[in-house]
């Protein structure tokens, strides 16, 4: 054999050994990677996995978060409606209570020193009103506007109190919550809207009860009625409208979820691998290996000496 057949010989030799080689790095690669996606149940963890993927991935992460936000203001929003409805709900029963008292008073033969007792019960009852208009949840005080840190409601007969003695230290602003992109909803209702459209507020109308109760006056004990049982219906209204607001988030939220989950459906379609074919893939890959180590093993028993005996 002359030695440029020795030469081209050798060279296609250490040609096919790189070949071999590189062909086995690449498998290994391969190999490795096959097994953190198997550890990991996903096939894309980094962007040089799939430059494109990760990067639609990536904005469905952040599309995820920003989902995970609105489901935590709905449901913030959701506990205030509910505290609101439940305590305007018991307001209206105490309103109640006060206007059966004032009926039971209204009666001519009860005496002055019944009607009193009866005076004494709508006081307590008016106390009772002014607790629960002054009812905080871990977000602040309910009826405050938005004014949340400051006790809305004060027997306090201050200067500017209602006909009961009672000041309101709150706001006229709604609570708002952020229930959707770019969407905000009003949940709350401020104090200031306990005067309904007679002018009266409750706790007024509930003090001049008591007062002509206490007073003995039969004509004043009629009109405090009146006033109370427009008072009570005012309330009702209220209490309705915090209600249509905890069914509107309930529904909000089920649109939310909704939403959530196709993005999560999306990203995992994505991300996620299909651990049965990722198997199967490893268990080709190993055999690629097995076939690329002997071929290598096969071109180190060749050397130019094999060529020259």
């Amino acid at each position: 054999m002359s030695f440029q057949q020795i030469y081209k010989t050798g060279r296609q030799i250490n040609l096919s050994r790189d070949t071999l080689q590189r062909n086995l790095r690449a498998r290994n690669a391969e190999h490795a990677r096959l097994n953190e996606e198997l550890a990991t149940g996903q096939k894309i963890r980094r962007s040089s996995d799939d430059p494109t993927g990760f990067g639609i991935a990536r904005r469905l992460d952040s599309f995820e978060r920003q989902y995970d936000q609105i489901l935590r203001s709905v449901d913030s929003a959701t506990s205030w409606t509910n505290s609101t409805q439940d305590t305007l709900d018991d307001i209206v029963n105490l309103v109640t209570s006060a206007y059966e008292e004032g009926i039971r008073g209204a009666n001519a033969t009860l005496g002055a020193d019944g009607r009193e007792m009866v005076a004494d019960r709508v006081g307590h009852i008016l106390e009772e009103v002014v607790e629960r208009l002054n009812t905080r949840t871990a977000d602040g005080y309910i009826f405050a506007g938005t004014n949340t840190t400051q006790k809305p409601f004060v027997l306090d007969n201050a200067a500017g109190s209602d006909g009961a003695g009672v000041s309101y230290y709150g706001n006229a602003a709604s609570q708002e919550r952020t229930v959707g992109i770019e969407m905000r909803m009003s949940v709350g209702i401020a104090g200031a809207r306990m005067t309904g459209s007679g002018g009266v507020a409750i706790t007024e109308a509930l003090g001049a009860l008591r007062d002509a109760l206490d007073a003995d006056d039969s004509t004043a004990i009629e009109s405090a009625i009146a006033d109370v049982t427009t008072a009570r219906d005012h309330m009702i209204k209220l209490a309705a409208e915090a209600g249509t607001a905890g069914e509107r988030l309930h529904h909000l939220r089920e649109q939310a979820s909704e939403i959530k989950l196709r993005v999560v459906e999306q990203r995992s379609g994505i991300e996620d691998a299909d651990l049965a074919e990722t198997v199967t893939e490893i268990q080709k890959n190993q055999t690629g290996i097995q076939a690329a180590m002997r071929a290598l093993a096969s071109v180190y028993e060749y050397s130019i000496l094999n060529y020259l005996r």
